[in-house]
């Protein structure tokens, strides 16, 4: 599954998943509950997508999932990477309560 958001700026200039208000914005942590946030950037007429924290963005990706900082911004370049790192065939799911 892959959720999509809009991101703000908050008032120390950090870049963030934009949620529904200041109140959940101090009880929760969006981008902490999940493994893989990528940020989508447009740099030299080219869309990207940012696999680490950088620029003051939240961005975080595993370890080796990714080679580079910025990659191109392709959901199934982005699925098969994901699929390639966690060992899934296409259209397998990991789901730890059915095994």
């Amino acid at each position: 599954m892959y959720i999509i958001m809009h991101e703000e700026k908050d008032e120390a200039g950090e870049v963030k998943p934009k949620t529904i208000g200041k109140l959940l914005d101090e009880k929760v942590c969006i981008e902490g509950m999940f493994t893989i946030v990528l940020r989508c950037i447009e740099e030299g007429g080219k869309h990207l997508f940012v696999t680490q924290a950088s620029q003051g963005a939240v961005s975080k990706s595993p370890i080796g999932m990714f080679e580079d900082l910025t990659i191109d911004n392709d959901l199934l370049l982005v699925d098969k990477k994901i699929r390639e790192y966690y060992g899934l065939a296409k259209g397998e799911e990991n789901n730890a309560e059915t095994k």
